[in-house]
């Protein structure tokens, strides 16, 4: 049996969103994302929610979860490579850290939840609030804010508009849809190359 240009993919991602293994997997995802991977976590979310909209809640609520799960290990490992190093770092004066301390205390939520929102490198988020000792229930809180905006604004733009954007995609020509590839392809390369330098 033959497959079209699309039932061989949708057939695939199908197999893959009816999988028990589904919901771990995108959990797992979103903790290396927040911790060691900095990867497009919102490419694998955005399908599973095409897939199956009922799921959106479900999805948005794993997600936040793990995202905060990476934060607070990211957290954690900020705050004791701070205070392992303090006083170790030619570069870096007792006064300095203190001037960091300082500024981190005064803007620290604001950043943390602009970060959590903003395509900025999450895991220096994290890493930075743990050094400057930052409020860990306040850091939470404001991670929770800032990813929860920001896959919150991803899941209700899929509720909202993903049967428009799924009839605009069925009814596109193959050189329309070869060029959102393209086009999406180069900024995920491009996201991750800003993420690099």
């Amino acid at each position: 049996m033959s497959f079209g240009p699309s039932e061989k993919p949708r057939n695939t991602l199908d197999r893959w969103v009816r999988s028990r293994w589904t919901t771990p997997a995108l959990a797992l995802g979103e903790v290396l994302e927040t911790t060691i991977l900095p990867w497009p976590i919102e490419a694998p979310l955005a399908a599973l929610m095409f897939a199956h909209r009922k799921r959106i809640p479900l999805y948005l609520a794993v997600v936040v979860a793990s995202t905060l799960v990476g934060s607070a290990l990211m957290y954690w490992a900020g705050y004791h490579a701070a205070d392992a190093l303090s006083g170790n770092l030619p570069f870096l004066s007792e006064q300095d850290m203190q001037a960091y301390e300082q500024r981190y205390a005064d803007a620290g939520f604001w950043t943390i939840v602009s970060g959590g929102i903003f395509p900025v490198p999450w895991q220096i988020v994290t890493l930075s609030a743990g050094a400057a000792g930052y409020n860990f229930g306040l850091f939470m809180l404001a991670s929770l804010i800032g990813r929860g905006l920001r896959f919150g604004l991803l899941a209700a733009a899929v509720a909202l508009f993903g049967p428009q954007i799924t009839e605009f995609w069925k009814n596109s020509s193959r050189t329309r849809k070869t060029a959102i590839w393209v086009l999406a392809i180069a900024a995920v390369c491009a996201w991750i190359l800003l993420l690099f330098l």
